[in-house]
Parts: C-alpha cells; structure tokens; sequence
C-alpha cells in the first residue's frame, strides 16, 4: 500500500502541469461599467455636497482606473507592484551587501550596491515582460529573493563585489526563467518527422519539434510550445476538406476522414509518454481546406484542432504563454527519451 501511494507521489510530481490560461475579457464591457461607476459616484457627490463635487469625482476616478487595471491587466499590474516593491528595497538589499565590509566601507559600498539592484529590476521587468513568461510578476519577484539571498551570502565571502556575484546569479536565473539557451531548439528535422511538417512547425518562435514512437513502427511529432503541447498528425492525401453542417465531423471528397481519430490515439499515446496535457492537432497540407481552421470530435471529449498548412505556425503560436522555459525544457528532454531509432520513419 505504501508503495503505490508513494509511486502515485512519483508520478505527481514527475508531471508537468501547464498553467490554465486565463478566460478572455471582455474590454468594452470592463470600460463601460467604469464609466457607469464614475458617473454614479459623481452624481451622488454632487447631490450630497456641491463643494465636494471635485473630490468625490477624483475618488470615482481613482476606484475605476483601480477596478479596470485589475480586472483586464492584472499581470500587468502585479508586475508593476513587484518592479515598485523591488526598487523600494533596493536601498536595503544595497545594505546588505556591504553589511560584510569595515564601518568606513561601508558608505563606499553601498553606492554601487544600490545603483547595480536598482538596474537589475529594469532588467528584470523587461525579461519577465517581453519573454511572454507566465507569471511574469512571479519571475520579478523570484529575481528579487535571488539576488537577495546570493547578496546576503556573498557579503561575507567577497565584500567588496557581493552585488556583482548576486547580479550574475540573478541574470542566471532570469535566463533559466525566461527559457534563453546557447544554441536553437531545433537542429535540423528529427528522425520520424514529416521535413514539410516540420519546416512549418519549426516557425513556431520559441517551440521544440521533436517524434515519440509509436506503435507498429509509427512515429507521433510533438510540438511543445509556450502555449502548450500538441501532437501534429498530417494530412497527406489529395482531396478537398469540409466540414458537417453541424461542424462536428469532417469530411474528406464526401468520406468521413479517418485521419481524426488517429489524431486521438497519437495525443493519448504522447500524453502518456511526455506526462502532460497534450491537444490533437490534424494538419492539412496537400488537400484544399477552405475553412482553414476547424474543431472535430471522435469521442464526444477530444477536440482535434484541424488545420490548414499555410496557418500552422500560426495558430499553434497564438494564446498566451502556459509553459515557463523550465517547463520547455524538460519537455525537450523527455521528447529527445522518447525518440524513435534514427532507421524509424512516420
């Protein structure tokens, strides 16, 4: 019994959650009841009290703006409460780092210190923000407990350049954060996959293109991505796609395409190898599709995304960001585990 719970443990840890994304909002809507509510709350200082017109207004203002910013640009806002939270401390973290020099070096210490943590928040927003991190505010503030604690430590080691240990210690682990690596994902097409597939799929910035083997000497490719993890199945007869009237099948020259399910079978059997969520995906690339971009079911649960050639990249590109550059990474590895022989072919 005790070793079941602890190999079910195992396998909880060893999986890898994306995180869920965020529902759209609706902007207009958001605007719209603000300036409902500043309205209201004017109206109501008005006919309290006409002197206090001016302030009443102000505070209406200040609620609105407050209501908007946290509703529809709530990372943007944490973000903004994480960089001031960071350059509030920065004269302390500062402190820290010349607490391990004599009281007359101290003062000479500080200076650079402070200036140096002051820098390394910018460059800590702008990483957290234009590497289309999740949690971008989580990315700040774990630089920030960083560069801290390595300041701390450092400034008992090397006094005099304990700032310039915790900046490089925290660029590390912006870098780590933010999925940066020396050399490019993909390094030529992986054996098992489609060389068209896989130049379209190679587009996808930021994305690992990589085979899982299969049964019966079939390969799955898998694309693992910031927005999530697919298991791209081609299309590769000629023809002409369309959808039912209902939308909820296709049909390739009149037939029922077949293609569908087995898009099914390769997500389940690459979600089962990779040890997380993995969304079908059925690429069109010889035959004519119109509609471009559809939905099919199979089983009344699995939605097979299916798409044309030309709006892969695209498509499998767009959303935000659910997997960090940690998370790629592993993925990498258990996609590079899983490869088919280099004689295999999809």
């Amino acid at each position: 019994m005790m070793r079941g719970l602890s190999n079910r443990i195992v396998r909880r840890l060893r999986e890898i959650r994306p995180a869920r994304p965020r529902p759209p909002v609706n902007r207009r809507r958001v605007y719209g009841f603000a300036v409902v509510g500043v309205a209201t709350l004017s109206l109501l200082a008005l006919c309290a009290d006409r002197s206090r017109l001016a302030l009443g207004f102000a505070v209406a203002v200040v609620l609105a703006v407050l209501w908007v910013a946290w509703t529809a640009h709530r990372a943007l806002v944490t973000t903004g409460l994480a960089l001031v939270w960071w350059f509030i401390t920065a004269p302390h973290v500062g402190l820290l780092a010349a607490g391990g020099n004599g009281p007359a070096q101290v003062s000479f210490a500080m200076s650079p210190a402070i200036a140096t943590v002051g820098a390394l928040g910018a460059v800590a927003g702008l990483v957290a923000v234009l590497s289309r991190t999740p949690r971008p505010a989580l990315t700040v503030m774990l630089a920030w407990a960083t560069n801290a604690l390595v300041v701390w430590a450092a400034s008992y080691l090397l006094p005099t350049n304990a700032w310039a240990v915790g900046y490089v210690v925290t660029i590390a682990v912006l870098a780590w954060r933010a999925g940066f690596r020396w050399r490019g994902r993909n390094r030529g097409c992986p054996p098992g996959v489609n060389p068209e597939l896989h130049a379209l799929l190679a587009a996808v910035p930021g994305g690992h293109v990589g085979a899982v083997a299969g049964r019966a000497n079939r390969t799955v490719t898998v694309l693992a991505a910031p927005s999530g993890v697919y298991s791209v199945t081609p299309l590769l007869r000629p023809g002409t796609v369309a959808t039912t009237p209902r939308g909820s099948r296709l049909l390739i020259d009149g037939r029922p395409l077949p293609k569908v399910s087995t898009a099914v079978r390769a997500s389940r059997l690459t979600r089962n190898r990779l040890r997380t969520p993995v969304q079908p995906v059925l690429a069109v690339l010889t035959a004519g599709f119109a509609d471009g971009l559809a939905r099919a079911t199979t089983d009344g649960a699995t939605d097979v995304l299916v798409i044309r050639g030309d709006l892969l990249a695209g498509r499998l590109a767009h959303g935000p960001p659910v997997l960090t550059g940690n998370q790629l990474r592993r993925l990498a590895r258990r996609i590079g585990a899983a490869a088919p022989p280099p004689e295999e072919s999809s």
